[in-house]
């Protein structure tokens, strides 16, 4: 073969083929190399590296709960355990684990014993699930601005931690009514009262003010000289008009 056919295969095996994403978690303290498989739908430890290091409670579900591989055949494991599982700094307690046979085949074995845990779905949902609410808390915590978008106003609430709380209105800035089409998603821009140094706000929807058939898709935005884009949907087959009006400060 030559070296330019040679070449084209490395280029196609380097297009199409990449490493298993593999990741370092303590289980109950324990540090172990784990495959995230996204395909799976639970996660598995070999029982060779459950006997090393735990001593849970397994309880045989066996005879009731049966593993598949993909090829449709069936896959040996011993029971069920609990075990707290932390990823990147995030805790699962108590997340289910099936402690599965150990492969009898030389080359699997070798695999096994260097990655011996497989993260399922069971954990990766909840790991996705509490990285997507990291951010959403540490805003939370941290701003001191919030937004409730209703209708074409946005409520603005400043310095929310104090007990005295101010409360802004923003408009459109249009002096024509904003047409939102039908079946359509687009961003309104708006405006608020200024302030003196940019800050963070969450813009989130406030259903009693907004016509029927509108949806205010939440957002963290940096709001600068008073402006707040929105983003506003209409799912229905009529377009939707939304009058202008004047800001009010309380």
């Amino acid at each position: 073969m030559s070296e330019e056919a040679v070449a084209h295969r490395q280029h196609i095996f380097d297009n199409a083929v990449g490493p298993s994403p593999k990741t370092t978690c303590m289980v109950n303290g324990v540090e172990l190399r784990a495959l995230a498989d996204s395909g799976s739908e639970v996660t598995t430890i070999t029982k060779s590296c459950y006997l090393q290091h735990f001593d849970s409670l397994v309880e045989d579900t066996t005879y009731w709960l049966h593993l598949g591989a993909a090829n449709y055949e069936g896959i040996a494991y011993v029971g069920y355990t609990e075990l707290d599982v932390e990823v990147d700094h995030q805790t699962i307690h108590k997340a289910g684990i099936l402690i599965q046979e150990d492969p009898t085949d030389p080359d699997k074995l070798k695999q096994k014993r260097e990655v011996p845990m497989t993260l399922g779905c069971n954990i990766m949902n909840k790991l996705i699930q509490a990285k997507l609410q990291e951010p959403l808390k540490s805003y939370i915590e941290l701003t001191h601005h919030s937004f409730t978008a209703s209708n074409n106003k946005i409520n603005v609430i400043l310095d929310s931690k104090k007990p005295e709380k101010k409360q802004a209105y923003a408009k459109t800035d249009r002096k024509l009514p904003v047409v939102i089409p039908a079946c359509t998603e687009m961003t309104v821009r708006t405006t608020t009262t200024k302030t003196k140094y940019p800050f963070e706000a969450l813009v989130e929807s406030n259903p009693r003010g907004l016509p029927a058939g509108l949806i205010i898709s939440p957002s963290f935005q940096i709001v600068e000289d008073g402006q707040v884009c929105v983003q506003v949907s209409n799912y229905t087959d009529e377009d939707i008009y939304i009058s202008t009006q004047e800001p009010e400060v309380s």
